[in-house]
């Protein structure tokens, strides 16, 4: 088990209470989204749960979330002081209360609002538009975006892009920039267009992760520096093949 989980007592009992008062409706996807925005509320009275995880394009991903999802009860809930455990357990109850009927897509919603960076808010809209492409156009009002919509949304990547944390990306990020509006533009393949935004997404969290994790050991934030550092020279090979100078 993640060390980080046994040295934090509170975040185990949360994770515990949550999932028990969640019941069998709560699948993993609900229960971690649940349990990060419960993180966010219990912080402000002091017990932050210090979980580990980092963010991704669809919000944020917590490592090893399976041991939290099946946790059972344990002694070490012994050592928290009852009245740490009292006021934990009414945050929870209320947390509960005001979240328990939400759906995916709304706790997606109040994910994106503890976003680091905006840019995450616009790209994850465009990459809507994007997939809806391949299908399902009536499931969403993007998916019949203009392409003059598509180019304000692209617009707002480049006016949201965070240059200071992603300073390496953003040369590249131009140029995929470039490339998409050409597409849009004159019409060209949504098939190869798909495929354009979907390897800089995947370039995009290979850094985002690097960039905005907590509680994560230092030597796996090393590893993932290196996988970017392999997806960037990869990505920068795509674009010369893509090139439609």
């Amino acid at each position: 088990m993640n060390s980080y989980l046994m040295i934090n007592p509170h975040l185990e009992y949360a994770a515990y209470n949550l999932k028990k008062l969640c019941g069998s409706y709560c699948d993993k996807n609900r229960f971690y989204k649940l349990l990060y925005l419960l993180d966010c509320e219990l912080t402000e009275i002091g017990y932050g749960l210090d979980i580990p995880c980092y963010w991704y394009h669809d919000g944020v991903m917590i490592k090893d979330a399976e041991n939290l999802f099946y946790l059972r009860k344990r002694d070490l809930f012994d050592i928290l002081p009852q009245d740490e455990k009292n006021d934990m357990n009414k945050s929870i109850e209320q947390f509960l209360k005001d979240n328990k009927s939400k759906t995916i897509k709304q706790l997606q919603s109040e994910l994106f609002k503890e976003a680091p960076f905006h840019f995450q808010n616009e790209f994850h809209k465009f990459l809507i538009v994007v997939r809806g492409w391949k299908g399902k156009r009536t499931l969403d009002n993007y998916f019949n975006c203009s392409n003059t919509d598509n180019l304000n949304l692209l617009e707002k990547l480049e006016k949201t892009f965070p240059q200071k944390e992603f300073e390496d990306l953003y040369p590249l990020f131009l140029k995929w920039k470039n490339y998409v509006e050409y597409m849009v533009k004159h019409d060209e393949s949504q098939v190869e267009t798909v495929l354009l935004v979907e390897e800089f997404s995947f370039l995009f969290n290979k850094k985002l992760k690097v960039v905005a994790n907590e509680n994560i050991y230092p030597e796996t934030v090393t590893s993932w520096k290196a996988e970017y550092e392999k997806a960037r020279i990869n990505f920068e090979k795509f674009l010369l093949e893509f090139s439609r100078d």
